[in-house]
């Protein structure tokens, strides 16, 4: 009787354990999962972690100088799943502020703004509330964007879109991921890691 306690005992405890063990490795990530780069340019110099799936950061030709942008980065990268391939972007942007944009916040409601007044079915606000990133305060925003096919008369597509405002070192800073499906369940996860792993090299 006392082993046959033992046993089942014995046998609760272990599948607790796998389960468990099953729950935080779907949850956590390692440093194989991203790679971290340093940005070093005239104006500025900061280092981030980025998906290792994805290609490594590079600045973009620039096309924007009328609205003060003086910086983009951006990152692409791609996961096949069984039947389609999701896929990530990233861009980070350096801006000087101006009469348009003094400040994050101007930018911030420029962009809930805009996005708000689409009527585009499917896009709809998921999220607008502050996080800290490198020890300054950035405003958030999520959307998603759900496509419809009207032929078919059901939901096709959905894609995620993050962005976060904030003001350092005499910049606003505007990071955007966007995210696809089949891979939406990378979007939260990726940008908290960004943000964790982010730092302004003085």
């Amino acid at each position: 009787m006392i082993r046959v306690y033992f046993n089942l005992k014995t046998s609760i405890l272990l599948l607790v354990l796998v389960i468990l063990n099953i729950f935080i490795g779907c949850s956590s990530t390692s440093n194989e999962d991203y790679k971290n780069i340093k940005i070093n340019e005239k104006v500025i110099s900061f280092s981030f972690d980025y998906p290792s799936f994805m290609n490594k950061p590079y600045v973009i030709s620039e096309d924007r100088l009328d609205k003060g942008r003086i910086l983009k980065i951006q990152s692409v990268g791609s996961i096949q799943t069984d039947d389609s391939q999701g896929v990530e972007i990233l861009f980070i942007e350096l801006y000087r502020p101006n009469i348009i944009s003094p400040d994050a916040q101007t930018m911030w409601e420029d962009e809930l703004a805009s996005t708000g007044n689409v009527t585009i079915k499917g896009i709809s606000l998921v999220d607008s509330s502050f996080i800290e990133i490198s020890d300054f305060y950035a405003k958030k925003l999520v959307y998603s964007n759900i496509k419809y096919d009207d032929s078919l008369e059901q939901d096709i597509d959905e894609e995620q879109f993050y962005y976060l405002f904030f003001d350092a070192k005499g910049f606003i800073w505007k990071i955007t991921l966007h995210v696809y499906e089949p891979i939406l369940y990378r979007g939260e996860v990726d940008l908290n890691h960004l943000v964790d792993t982010f730092k302004i090299i003085d």
